[in-house]
C-alpha cells in the first residue's frame, strides 16, 4: 500500500536524524562542544518532519480511518502511539530549553541537550518498530485500494499545507549535512 509505504520511508529518514542525534549525544557526554545552530535545526527537523508532517499525517489523517478496524489492530496500539508522540514533543520542548540556556552560556544545559537526546531517540525507535511490526503489516492488509489512494491524496495535502512544497528536500539535504559531521 502507497500509504503505509510512504510512512514507512519517512521512518527512514527519521531513523538516520536518530543516529545523528546518538552521535551528538556521546559527542556531548565526551565534553565536546556542539554549535547551538546545529542543535537548533536538528530540533526543527523533529518538529517540522517528524512532529507535524509525519505524525501529523498518522494523527490527522490515518488513525481516524483506522476506527473501522479496531477490532484487527493489537491492543489499544493508537492510544500508545499517541501518548508517545506526546512524550517526544515534551522532549523536544525539553532539549529546546536546554538549547536556548546553553546558546545563553550555561555550560550544564548541553548535557541536559545530550540527555533529552538519547530519551528521544530510545522513545523514537521503540515507537518506530512498534508502527512498522505490529500496526503496519494489519493496515497493509486491511484497507482498500480505494482508501489507500485517499490516504496517500491527503497525505501530499498535508505535506504542502503543514510544512511546504519542497521542505522535504530541505529536511533530507540537513540529514545529508549532519551524518557527514557527525558520524
Amino acid at each position: 500500500m502507497q500509504a503505509v509505504k510512504e510512512l514507512k520511508d519517512e521512518h527512514h529518514g527519521i531513523g538516520i536524524m536518530l543516529n545523528i542525534m546518538s552521535s551528538v549525544a556521546v559527542k556531548i557526554s565526551m565534553g565536546e562542544k556542539i554549535e547551538a545552530e546545529h542543535l537548533e535545526e536538528m530540533l526543527e527537523f523533529l518538529s517540522g518532519f517528524a512532529d507535524k508532517c509525519h505524525h501529523g499525517k498518522e494523527e490527522d489523517i490515518l488513525f481516524g480511518q483506522l476506527e473501522p478496524f479496531k477490532p484487527q489492530l493489537p491492543g489499544n496500539i493508537i492510544e500508545d502511539l499517541l501518548a508517545e508522540h506526546v512524550a517526544g514533543r515534551q522532549l523536544i520542548a525539553s532539549a529546546r530549553q536546554s538549547v536556548r540556556a546553553y546558546k545563553q552560556g550555561d555550560k550544564k544545559a548541553l548535557q541536559q541537550v545530550g540527555n533529552s537526546f538519547r530519551e528521544y531517540v530510545t522513545l523514537l525507535r521503540a515507537h518506530i518498530a512498534k508502527e512498522n511490526r505490529q500496526l503496519f503489516p494489519v493496515i497493509d492488509n486491511v484497507l482498500s485500494k480505494a482508501l489507500d489512494d485517499q490516504l496517500s491524496k491527503a497525505f501530499i495535502k498535508l505535506e504542502e499545507e503543514v510544512i511546504g512544497v519542497g521542505k522535504h528536500e530541505e529536511y533530507h539535504a540537513m540529514l545529508n549535512k549532519y551524518v557527514k559531521i557527525y558520524k
